[in-house]
């Protein structure tokens, strides 16, 4: 069991040191481009716009940034964090406080209501719009 959770633990070091990699790859890199189909088709933000510019700031340490292209992302960057941190600290495989604090339903819930906030023509909707590219 314990062989299983390194490989697990190696495994997720190796995918967030990958994403901070690209984040840092993407600096320089022109990522304003609309990617989204559903931004295309619309005009509105989707739950997931400016997620990459949203990591690359993290990855850049500019989190003032990061929160104006997507305060979703990085708030599920900080959640991984810490459920790498408490994996790490107690020799449980990373990922375990994730699966036992939240089930799918509720982050359906938590991604559907940022995206209805989103969408709203309200102040708090103006805030977490994502913020145009530089």
């Amino acid at each position: 069991m314990k062989a299983r959770s390194g490989r697990t633990a190696s495994a997720f070091a190796l995918a967030a040191g990958s994403m901070t990699l690209a984040g840092v790859g993407l600096h320089g890199a022109d990522v304003g481009a609309v990617l989204c189909p559903f931004r295309t088709l619309t005009g509105h933000d989707c739950p997931g716009c400016g997620s990459t510019r949203a990591i690359a700031a993290l990855a850049r340490g500019d989190i003032a940034d990061a929160v104006n292209y997507n305060v979703l992302a990085v708030t599920v960057m900080l959640v991984l964090a810490a459920s790498l941190s408490f994996g790490l600290a107690t020799g449980n495989a990373p990922g375990a406080l994730i699966r036992e604090r939240v089930n799918a339903l509720a982050v359906l819930a938590l991604v559907a209501g940022f995206w209805a906030l989103r969408l709203t023509p309200t102040p708090i909707g103006q805030y977490l719009a994502s913020a145009p590219s530089p």
